[in-house]
């Protein structure tokens, strides 16, 4: 394979010019709090789903090794935690750990009965598109890190008897909706190297050439309701929960089963990133947020306003 590959997160940062500072090393490497929740519930899933033990004891002997993984990787990387994240740890952990026991009590016994590949692992797949106005096929390297992999002897999660199945794990503060989940990119990612690409289990690359179930995990939809709601439940009924009622799994598991039929228009589509940093453009998307949060910012080109009274300078 060719030496440059393309991470995930190069086609799913909203703002190409984050990528190219960051490309050339040029960001701070203060761990914020999203990414100290995304990481403590990695190795928390990591841990869990290696032992496939469920109970509180797992989870809180789980929670112990991810405190302590993340703590050394810091220190390993030279990173340092934000101020928000330094006074907010036993916070975190809390919140995290509350949705991780639900996770455990509710979808464990499914695990119980299904085969567990690994979490973490590396994948990769090359991909040949021809560029818009070009008559010869380029070559892209792409590269990630599956979540969890596993199979389901029995169906016991719907998608068909033996299934391989990819399942990402997020945090985020909003869920996804239909539209945006039908182009995600990652997971669209994950569905290539499925049918082309291959997985690192046990030090050597092997190829699965099998469409996975692909779901996106909102560990936040662990958390029970807030309010009075009315939607269907995970037989399709529509029902009426309270404040205090866990959330339908349908919520919390979001399944993507992308079609094979659209395979060469994945491709395409995931190809036109690197196709347009390769051609040396990074366009600057500004974002009234993501701007504020950027660990390239001090990097960024800027175009000064005077500041505003109440602004942080």
């Amino acid at each position: 394979m060719p030496d440059i590959e393309y991470h995930s997160g190069e086609i799913t940062r909203p703002c190409p010019k984050n990528i190219q500072l960051r490309q050339e090393g040029k960001f701070n490497p203060e761990m914020q709090t999203a990414m100290y929740r995304g990481a403590f519930a990695s190795y928390l899933m990591e841990y869990l789903h290696g032992a496939n033990e469920w109970d509180d004891d797992a989870v809180a002997a789980a929670g112990v090794l991810a405190i302590q993984k993340i703590t050394d990787d810091i220190e390993k990387e030279g990173r340092e935690l934000s101020d928000t994240v330094e006074n907010s740890r036993e916070d975190i952990h809390s919140e995290v750990l509350w949705c991780i026991i639900e996770y455990a009590r509710r979808l464990g016994p499914m695990f119980k009965q299904c085969k567990f590949i690994g979490c973490e692992l590396p994948c990769r797949v090359t991909v040949s598109v021809t560029p818009t106005g070009k008559r010869r096929p380029k070559k892209i390297n792409f590269a990630s890190h599956t979540d969890l992999l596993f199979r389901d002897p029995l169906n016991v999660f719907g998608q068909g008897k033996n299934r391989l199945c990819l399942w990402d794990f997020k945090f985020t503060k909003d869920s996804p909706t239909w539209d945006y989940l039908t182009r995600q990119p990652q997971l669209l990612l994950y569905f290539v190297c499925g049918l082309e690409g291959s997985f690192l289990l046990d030090d050597m690359w092997i190829e699965f050439n099998e469409a996975p179930a692909l779901a996106w995990c909102h560990l936040p939809h662990l958390k029970p309701f807030k309010r009075r709601t009315t939607c269907t439940d995970d037989d399709g009924v529509t029902t009426e929960y309270v404040k205090g009622n866990a959330r339908p799994l349908k919520n919390v598991v979001r399944w993507c089963n992308y079609r094979i039929d659209r395979l060469d228009d994945i491709k395409f589509e995931l190809c036109q990133r690197p196709l347009m940093y390769e051609a040396g453009f990074y366009p600057m998307i500004p974002d009234a947020i993501g701007c504020h949060l950027c660990e390239s910012r001090e990097w960024c080109p800027r175009f000064d306003l005077s500041h505003l009274e109440g602004d942080s300078p």
